[in-house]
């Protein structure tokens, strides 16, 4: 019985915080991204105070990356799948064949991670312009204080969630229950997955550094 109560927690956790992602994921894209992505289109268009600014579609391209893609995809590969099972919960449940499938779909975030740090930058080189602060200041004051910043993070701590409430389900479900060895095999999947991620995340680093240093160099030469 302690079994399956815990179990029955776990899932619920993996539910109601695969919800607030997708929920959050969905305000970034539409309270930050599109209004950057109509001021880019229309950069003639009257403007207020609050308006967003007119950024070239590669620095929004920067900051933002592949986070509708993602969004589309939790939305319907993930919540949309995982919602009829909670709430129909019971004994013999399973969730592990749905997340073997997810992790072999994973990849989509590479692009993402790989970009990350050039994202942050990007977004923190313009706080120095006035226009876009005062409307990210605004969008803010709107979101309770949801910087833009405490959304682009989500997507590089979503899979690590995933990766502990696997292994915590898998901890509490017994040899014999239905999802014993797909719940094993999703977290183990998982865990390959971060290392995957972890490993395209360096391999960018390290080219980012060579670029830096090679047009150092080459400021010297000239």
């Amino acid at each position: 019985k302690r079994h399956n109560a815990y179990r029955s927690r776990v899932a619920k956790e993996i539910l109601e915080t695969e919800n607030h992602y997708v929920e959050s994921l969905n305000t970034c894209i539409n309270e930050y991204l599109i209004p950057l992505q109509n001021a880019s289109a229309n950069p003639s268009k009257t403007k207020t105070k609050i308006s967003a600014p007119s950024l070239q579609t590669s620095t929004i391209r920067t900051i933002f990356s592949d986070i509708k893609m993602i969004h589309t995809f939790h939305l319907y590969s993930v919540l949309n799948v995982i919602l009829p099972r909670v709430e129909s919960w019971n004994i013999y449940q399973c969730l592990g064949d749905i997340f073997l499938k997810i992790t072999s779909m994973m990849k989509i975030y590479s692009q993402y991670i790989m970009n990350y740090s050039n994202s942050t930058q990007v977004a923190i080189d313009l706080q120095h312009d006035d226009e876009f602060l005062r409307w990210k200041q605004a969008i803010e004051l709107r979101l309770e204080g949801k910087s833009i910043g405490s959304f682009l993070i989500m997507p590089v701590q979503r899979i690590p969630r995933y990766y502990l409430l696997l292994k915590d389900l898998f901890k509490h479900t017994w040899e014999d229950h239905p999802d014993y060895a797909n719940l094993k095999q999703a977290a183990e999947k998982m865990g390959e997955v971060i290392e995957f991620l972890d490993q395209k995340k360096r391999e960018s680093e390290n080219l980012n550094r060579l670029a830096s240093l090679a047009s150092l160099w080459k400021g010297k030469i000239d």
